[in-house]
């Protein structure tokens, strides 16, 4: 089976805060291995959804995404529950 993604305005609308980006996959690749290094994931503390709020942490610290479009994700309602 061969599934083509289609375009949804309205999805992008609700999930975006940010586009045009100057980031590349590797740089993306590198940021994750960095966040993961010696870390124990568990289901309350250290979890996926920590994981990748600290991945945005690291963007927003090295000058990728801004501080606000961080922030706006909270609005969309993404946000880690611990």
């Amino acid at each position: 089976m061969n599934i083509v993604p289609t375009f949804s305005a309205s999805l992008r609308a609700s999930v975006e805060v940010a586009s045009g980006l100057d980031l590349d996959v590797d740089t993306l690749d590198r940021l994750c291995i960095e966040v993961a290094r010696g870390r124990r994931f568990d289901f309350v503390v250290n979890n996926c959804q920590r994981f990748c709020a600290q991945v945005l942490q690291r963007l927003v610290q090295n000058g990728t995404i801004t501080q606000a479009q961080f922030d706006a994700l909270a609005t969309k309602g993404f946000r880690p529950l611990v």
